[in-house]
C-alpha cells in the first residue's frame, strides 16, 4: 500500500525562532491539509519534542501520524515572519487558555449542590475548580490575572476581578438582583465581558442546580 509522507523541516531548525515560526507551522499546515498519511519532522532536542507534543495534543493529531527523526533533509520555506493564524495557534497550544470555576463547596451560602456533576463535565473541557479562599493574596491576584474565563456564584472572591486583564470572560451565577450588580460593574471597569447565569430567587442560600451547558454555551 502506498502512503503519502510530507516532510516538515528547516535548515535553521536548531534556532528556536526558525523552529517555532517555520517548522511548527509546516507541521500544522501539512496535517490540516488532510493530504498526507504521515508528516516526518526532524526532532533532535528536548524542546523540539516538547513543543511538537504540545502542538500534536492541541490539534488532536493521531498517534503515529508524526514521524520524528534526528536528521532529515530540509525543503525551503519563505521569510521569517509567522504565518497567518500561527501566533494564536501556538499560544493556545503552549499556553492553553485558563478557565477557572470558583468553588464555594466550603461555604454554607450560595453553594452549588450539583458542583460534583459540574466538575465531572467541565474539567475535561479544561476548567480548573479552585477554592479561592485557600490561596494567598498574591496567588488569588495571579489566578484572576492569568485567567481567560472565570465562572462562579456571587460572592466575595469576585473582589479579585480588579486583577483581571481586559477581555477576560466573566460568568456570574446568581439571582437577578439589582442590589448585587457590583460584579457586572467591576467587569465593565476592567474591560471584561460579563454574562449572568440566573438562578431562582428562592435559591440564594443554596443553589440546587446549574446546567453545565449554560457555562460553556455562552
Amino acid at each position: 500500500m502506498s502512503m503519502k509522507i510530507a516532510v516538515a523541516n528547516h535548515p535553521g531548525r536548531n534556532n528556536w525562532f526558525h523552529w517555532l515560526m517555520q517548522t511548527l507551522p509546516q507541521v500544522r499546515a501539512l496535517y490540516l491539509s488532510g493530504k498526507f498519511d504521515h508528516v516526518a519532522v526532524c526532532c533532535d532536542s528536548a524542546r523540539h519534542r516538547e513543543s511538537l507534543d504540545l502542538i500534536a495534543r492541541h490539534l488532536q493529531i493521531p498517534e503515529g501520524f508524526l514521524l520524528t527523526h534526528g536528521s532529515i533533509e530540509y525543503f525551503p520555506s519563505q521569510g521569517g515572519a509567522p504565518a497567518d493564524g500561527l501566533v494564536s495557534s501556538l499560544r493556545d497550544a503552549i499556553l492553553p487558555k485558563r478557565k477557572i470555576f470558583i468553588s464555594r463547596a466550603a461555604y454554607p451560602r450560595r453553594h452549588i449542590l450539583n458542583e460534583p456533576e459540574l466538575k465531572s463535565f467541565l474539567e475535561p473541557k479544561g476548567f480548573e475548580f479552585v477554592a479561592v479562599e485557600s490561596l494567598t493574596v498574591v496567588s488569588q491576584a495571579r489566578l484572576f490575572h492569568d485567567a481567560d474565563m472565570i465562572v462562579g456564584a456571587h460572592g466575595s472572591a469576585w473582589a479579585n476581578l480588579i486583577f483581571c486583564r481586559p477581555g477576560t470572560q466573566i460568568v456570574e451565577i446568581k439571582k437577578p438582583s439589582p442590589e448585587r450588580g457590583w460584579v457586572q460593574v467591576m467587569a465593565a471597569q476592567a474591560g471584561c465581558s460579563y454574562r449572568m447565569i440566573p438562578v431562582p430567587e428562592s435559591e440564594d442560600d443554596q443553589i440546587k442546580f446549574v446546567d453545565w451547558r449554560s457555562v460553556t454555551d455562552g
